[in-house]
């Protein structure tokens, strides 16, 4: 056997070939469960036969594509543990119970209604046959939603700890289920689904149309598909758009530090409304406190009033030193403890008695887009405000003045670096040239707006006259 054909590639190979199969027909019958509905719904509510011609037709076809998807789900569902058994061992806590709800919810409400669906017409009372349509259709997005938070978890995990064994155990089911890419996946997939019947409902009737361009069944059939399409496909570039921003900003895990050759230790990401640790956990280390002791320990006891040692023992001060230096460069407007948020605290695994073995702090940038902008509250963090005092951003008045040169050398080096006129003002003339053309427009947008739009309006300076002026 080839030497690349080891055991790992062989599994990666089936699961692709079972995962690849299976999918198609998820896809499919999710989307035409409620084309069923809506068929079923126009024909009781017009009486026009050709919805119910329509109707029994695809019926025949949801049957055998959801035979299909169940059977290779059962094959792919087994491949879990077969083929990675430590990925189930390890996850089975979280995964387990969630791929278990899809199967007591989900599929249970599918199975339960469909034989009433499929073989109910006329022994049935239509009301209740149109319910039990409405139930499969809706029993197959539900099937979706689970499957959907545990694929969702898999690539944002949240609301766990690491036990002693090494497994994944849950702590906050709400924050596992919703986890940050949950909702964005589920929209992108559903849309998907709903765009491959309408493409497949239509490939179907402009089959029918070229042999009978006078099939009224098939008219309908063409038009409904292409109404479905031309409304979805929009919607979908929207949300998948937003699913690849937000895969961009929050996939911010192990990845990070992998990616960078940064010693394994754990992360928070830093949410707005939140302050448990549970909820804000990124990363997980084997050998880092699970109890989210590290994160609490710099949000609730680190301050002004604690000595030098005490600071320098939690909290990697190169790092932090050129870590906020840059933000003071660019203005950044939220860093700061009560807004909580925009920013990712991540332990470095310096395990020492005198930080009680929570490693030592680094600060690391979060967000990517809105929130550089003017400093309304000064650019504070938590560590700034127990070096410097302050009335604002939530710092206290005291301060350690042992860390003073050292922050303000750093912040020399990179002025000295950065600031250099024959290097930085051509690239500010290139610059200006670019946004030049875009100046009336950005001004009309914001002169006038109200304040939550940016707090633009009101503001002063050569940089409200204009580019040139600036």
């Amino acid at each position: 056997m080839p030497e690349f054909l080891d055991a790992l590639t062989l599994a990666r190979a089936q699961f692709a070939f079972t995962v690849s199969f299976h999918i198609i027909f998820p896809a499919f019958s999710i989307g035409l469960a409620s084309y069923l509905l809506v068929l079923e719904a126009l024909w009781l509510r017009t009486g026009d036969d050709s919805y119910l011609r329509l109707f029994k037709y695809w019926m025949k076809i949801f049957a055998v594509a959801f035979g299909m998807g169940v059977v290779s789900g059962i094959v792919m569902s087994y491949q879990f543990g077969t083929n990675w058994s430590v990925f189930s061992d390890k996850a089975g806590p979280v995964i387990g119970p969630l791929m278990a709800y899809e199967v007591l919810t989900a599929f249970f409400l599918e199975a339960g209604f469909l034989g009433v669906m499929l073989f109910g017409m006329g022994r049935v009372s239509k009301s209740l046959h149109l319910v039990a349509t409405a139930m499969v259709a809706f029993g197959t997005l539900l099937s979706a939603t689970w499957i959907l938070s545990v694929n969702s978890w898999m690539q944002t995990p949240t609301g766990y700890v690491i036990n002693e064994v090494g497994q994944f155990v849950p702590v906050d089911w709400l924050a596992i289920v919703f986890n940050p890419s949950f909702l964005y996946r589920l929209v992108h997939m559903v849309l998907a689904a709903y765009l491959t019947t309408a493409f497949v409902v239509g490939a179907v009737g402009a089959l029918h149309l070229l042999r009978d361009r006078a099939s009224r069944d098939a008219r309908r059939m063409f038009s409904m598909a292409m109404w479905m399409a031309a409304i979805v496909a929009p919607i979908q570039i929207v949300a998948g758009d937003f699913h690849g921003l937000n895969f961009v900003i929050e996939t911010y895990d192990v990845r990070l530090l992998e990616a960078h050759d940064m010693e394994k230790g754990n992360l928070y990401k830093l949410i707005d409304g939140f302050t448990t640790a549970e909820r804000q956990r990124r990363y997980q280390y084997a050998f880092a406190p699970t109890d989210g002791s590290d994160h609490d320990g710099i949000e609730s006891e680190l301050n002004g009033s604690r000595p030098a040692d005490y600071i320098a023992s939690r909290v990697n001060m190169d790092k932090w030193n050129a870590w906020h230096a840059i933000v003071e460069a660019v203005r950044h407007y939220d860093y700061w403890p009560t807004a909580n948020k925009n920013m990712v605290y991540y332990f470095e695994p310096d395990y020492l008695p005198e930080n009680e073995n929570r490693g030592k702090l680094w600060i690391l940038p979060w967000d990517t887009d809105a929130s550089w902008g003017p400093t309304w509250n000064s650019g504070h963090d938590v560590v700034y405000n127990s070096i410097f005092p302050g009335s604002g951003g939530g710092a206290d008045r005291d301060s350690t003045p042992e860390f003073w040169p050292e922050y303000f050398n750093t912040v020399r080096e990179i002025n000295d670096l950065l600031w250099q006129r024959d290097q930085i003002e051509p690239l500010v003339d290139q610059f200006a040239a670019v946004l030049k053309p875009l100046e009336q427009a950005d001004l009309d947008r914001w002169r006038g707006g109200p304040a939550e739009e940016g707090r633009y309006n009101g503001l002063s300076g050569e940089g409200t006259k204009g580019v040139d002026a600036l």
